[in-house]
């Protein structure tokens, strides 16, 4: 009897050894975070690439938080059009929005300073830029925060290229062709003797069906196929303006403040850990894997001279 009881004692000690070393394991990744749905906001179809990466992020901060911080999706506009994204964080219709920079000039004057083509290629070292100013920098933190936003991360677009329905071999056949423009893309192309028009991106595929403008720029070539503009034009040139645009993930400041320390910092440091593990990566990637879409959509690649670039 004694040598049963013995080994009941035995195995009930390792199973509450057993359930002693899993217990902290199983329920402490949720321990200390809020429980919490944001809902956000954006105007891409889920199938970019940022879209991609931002969903990516949202899987990892719910995983990381053992469930607690979970979201709510509205992409394609369908809470918020493009340009009321950044009002819309503010006021608190959406928890985060998705805000290209360039459509908000003057709510966001600073910010649109990194807009500035002809300056670099380099994607990343954009990123890295931009979120160091607004760590270090008061002017561009209180950009943000005098409208009751939080900048989560910034995410760089790829070269802007030039998207046309007939074959541009210079600078001076531009002129007088009226082309979708974003941000200091305006005065480029004006200054070549285009006319700039102002078009939200989910705008261009009907206005160049219709015939409102002749091309578009102020997107890189890795949107095209996602927004089907290959079936609207033929062409894409090579203009040199390199990396410009400057996409904010804002956050609605009280409502950022109201989460705990943890919940805060997990939000951020999982951005911080992905944009340089997996959006540069999906960036490449897609790149690639666009390029050779486009050639099979019959789209013409043309670069110019190195004069004119």
């Amino acid at each position: 009897m004694k040598s049963i009881w013995r080994r009941v004692t035995a195995a009930a000690g390792s199973l509450l050894l057993l359930l002693a070393l899993i217990a902290p394991a199983s329920h402490a990744q949720g321990d200390g975070f809020d429980e919490v749905k944001l809902r956000y906001a954006g105007y891409l179809p889920a199938s970019h690439v940022r879209e991609i990466f931002l969903q990516k992020w949202m899987d990892e901060v719910t995983s990381r938080s053992g469930g607690k911080v979970t979201f709510e999706t509205y992409r394609d506009q369908a809470l918020l059009a493009t340009t009321a994204l950044l009002d819309g964080a503010s006021r608190g219709i959406s928890d985060i929005s998705y805000v290209a920079a360039g459509y908000f000039p003057g709510e966001l004057p600073l910010t649109t300073m990194q807009d500035l083509p002809f300056i670099s290629n380099n994607t990343q070292a954009l990123m890295m830029t931009v979120k160091q100013m607004y760590q270090e920098f008061d002017g561009l933190r209180k950009e943000f925060e005098g409208q009751n936003l939080h900048l989560l991360a910034s995410l760089a677009v790829d070269p802007t290229i030039l998207g046309v329905q007939e074959r541009y071999e210079s600078i001076d056949e531009l002129k007088g062709k009226r082309i979708r423009a974003f941000g200091f893309v305006n005065q480029v192309l004006e200054t070549l003797g285009a006319v700039p028009v102002a078009l939200p991106a989910p705008d261009i595929y009907t206005s160049l069906e219709r015939r409102v403008i002749e091309g578009y720029s102020g997107l890189p070539a890795n949107l095209i196929t996602p927004m089907a503009l290959h079936e609207v034009s033929n062409f894409v040139i090579d203009f040199g303006a390199g990396t410009y645009g400057n996409v904010a993930i804002v956050m609605n400041k009280r409502k950022f403040d109201s989460l705990n320390e943890k919940t805060r910092n997990l939000l951020v440091s999982t951005f911080d850990e992905l944009i340089g593990s997996v959006y540069i990566k999906q960036l490449s990637d897609l790149n690639k894997e666009r390029a050779k879409a486009l050639q099979d959509a019959g789209m013409t690649f043309v670069r110019w001279k190195k004069e004119e670039r």
